[in-house]
Order: C-alpha cells, then structure tokens, then sequence
C-alpha cells in the first residue's frame, strides 16, 4: 500500500477494520495528533449517520470510509455550514467522471447523482458526517466521509442507493482518497464558498419536499430553495410563507 499524500500535513492512520472512522479519529486526537490528521478504514462495522437509527453499511474495500479532523477556526466556513463545503470539494473531485448525469449536494450533507433521464432516480453516492468535539481543552471538528465505490447490498435505504462503480469506475480506498483530498481542501479553503455550491444543489430552485424538525416530531413541506446563507442555512418559499431552514432533510 503506498503512502498516501495528506495536504494539511497532518497524520494518516489506517486500520483494516473498525466500528467507525468517527471512534478512530477521537482517539487519535484525544492522543496529541495534529489538525488535519485524518483515519481511513477498508470496514467498518457500526457506520453512523445523522440519525441513531442510520447505519452506513459497506463491504470490505467497497466504499471510501474516512474521518477528517481540524481544529475549529482552521478554515473560515462557519462549523454548520461544514458539511456542505465538504460536500462540494466531493462533487468537485467527480465531476469530471459524470457521465450521463450530475452529481448534486442533497442539503444538509449527502451527495447524489442525478441521471439525465427524469425517470430515473436520483441515487445517494455519499454521505458526510460532522461533529464538534473538545479534545485535550480544545474544539476541534471531525468531517466523517462515505463513499460508495460500488453499490452496498440490501433494499432498505431512504433513498436509492448509487456508486462511482455506477459510472464504470473500479476505485480502490486508496485511490478515491488520492482523487478527493486535493478537491476537500480546496473547498475548505474558500472563505465563503457558497457561489460554488450553489450551482450543484439538488433541487435549486424547484419544488421539493423537505422534512423539518419540529418540537411535535417533524413535518413535511414543499418548497423551492432561494437562497443559501453564509451559516450554510436554507431559505425556502412555501405555500405557508418563507422559512429559514437550519435542520432537516
């Protein structure tokens, strides 16, 4: 396996199999590792998502699994907008292999892929994971990436499952992070990349249906984004009026 080449200078820990990247990289930082160290694994056997009840589930080798960490402050994106921007440095990287369709940020923090035909799905190609934590008397900020490289088995997702294997690709780990890293921090880099984004998020513009959290549970409502704030926070136009979004899906 060779060295991977990291360009925040930090460390690259590797483990064939864990319960999550997420668990990994707290230990890591909790021991004195730099910002921008990052852990990749080939398994991990309790995947998380937002949700408790999401699992991110993979076979060995068949997805990308990795978990990024900095200390908060390190980039001038506001720590809710984070996911965000890590997704468009992911869209960025696999753009030019889109063949027959887009890839597009599915707010708050899932990539898809959109085939040109509409009567085909949009398909969830990755998820991104973020948290703030204190470690050692310090915030730091962990951005846990999934990848598809083929598609996971099963039937019982929210959203059609897709991979990069979709679009002919037969990517290793390895070879997904040599193509990601150069594009995340790129991303990250850009103070205010919401001109960026804007141009690949999904439903930009056209009615959709969101499901938004409320202190009764939640609600579903259709609307049209229409405009992205700095804090990474949607504004949608209803039937009910304009709301600003900071939580859902």
């Amino acid at each position: 396996m060779k060295s991977l080449v990291n360009p925040w200078g930090g460390l690259v820990r590797f483990v064939e199999r864990t319960t999550s990247t997420m668990d990994e990289a707290r230990v890591l930082a909790a021991s004195g590792a730099p910002s921008g160290s990052f852990v990749w694994a080939w398994e991990q056997t309790k995947g998380r998502g937002r949700y408790p009840d999401r699992r991110w589930e993979a076979r060995p080798q068949d997805a990308l699994l990795t978990t990024i960490f900095w200390k908060v402050g390190a980039f001038k994106v506001p720590s809710f907008a984070f996911s965000l921007t890590v997704a468009l440095g992911l869209v960025q990287a696999l753009e030019p292999w889109a063949q027959g369709g887009r890839f597009a940020v599915k707010w708050p923090n899932d990539l898809l892929f959109e085939p040109e035909d509409p009567a085909s799905p949009a398909r969830k190609v990755a998820g991104i994971l973020t948290a703030v934590r204190r470690e050692g008397g310090e915030l730091w900020i962990h951005a846990g990436i999934g990848l598809n490289l083929r598609r996971p088995a099963g039937d019982s997702f929210r959203r059609p499952a897709g991979a990069v294997s979709d679009l002919g690709l037969d990517w290793s780990p390895e070879r997904a992070l040599e193509i990601l890293l150069p594009s995340l921090k790129k991303a990250l880099d850009d103070p205010d990349p919401r001109a960026s984004l804007v141009p690949h998020l999904w439903s930009w513009g056209e009615p959709a249906v969101w499901d938004l959290p409320t202190p009764e549970g939640g609600r579903t409502v259709e609307g049209r984004i229409v405009r992205l704030e700095p804090t990474g926070a949607l504004v949608l136009q209803t039937n009910e009026g304009v709301f600003t979004v900071y939580s859902g899906e």
